[in-house]
């Protein structure tokens, strides 16, 4: 069983003995008085949610704002994840292997009108892996035209270890947003079973 990342904390705000306020991204949907615990299995509860300054009701997957905990002070870090009620494990059923091979193939066939050398990859090197998905991406040598607009916001494939597919975005341009996104995948697959 284990509590897979909801919230991805970039900075701590203000700490007191009532409570931690931290501002990060919602990496599942976050709403007031939901519990969370931090990686040593201390349980909190969120009080307060704020964006740009206005108190809301919740936080949706991928937004960025700030989160009031009471129950969680003593012995908090910064770089922690906070965690949601606990799942079935997750168990992957295909190889690294299998999906690099699914992306290949599925990259091949959107790009192909694109590459000058059909036998080259389709794929960059560069790989990132979380708990239950790994990102694959085209390879940057491709020049996709400017009116391929969709291929140009899609640039990545996300797939889940047991095999489930989603042509995605390309956050490679900002590492800490390209982390949270990953999780928030890696989150969804796992929620659903995927």
């Amino acid at each position: 069983m284990t509590r897979p990342p909801i919230f991805s904390i970039h900075s701590i705000v203000s700490t007191s003995n009532e409570a931690i306020r931290v501002k990060g991204r919602a990496l599942d949907i976050i709403e007031i008085k939901s519990k969370v615990f931090d990686s040593n299995s201390n349980i909190g509860t969120i009080e307060e949610i704020t964006i740009e300054d206005i108190q809301v009701r919740k936080l949706d997957i991928m937004s960025e704002g700030i989160i009031t905990i009471t129950g969680i002070t003593k012995d908090f870090q910064m770089k922690e994840l906070l965690y949601e009620d606990r799942l079935e494990e997750y168990k992957e059923t295909i190889t690294f292997e299998q999906a690099k091979n699914m992306a290949e193939h599925m990259s091949r066939q959107v790009l192909l009108d694109y590459v000058d050398n059909p036998n080259m990859s389709f794929l960059d090197e560069l790989v990132l892996e979380a708990d239950c998905c790994w990102f694959f991406f085209y390879n940057p040598q491709i020049i996709i035209p400017q009116d391929k607009w969709l291929l140009h916001i899609l640039k990545a494939y996300a797939i889940s270890k047991k095999g489930s597919v989603s042509h995605t975005y390309n956050y490679l341009d900002d590492p800490v947003e390209a982390k949270d996104y990953l999780h928030a995948m890696s989150g969804y697959f796992r929620k659903r079973g995927l």
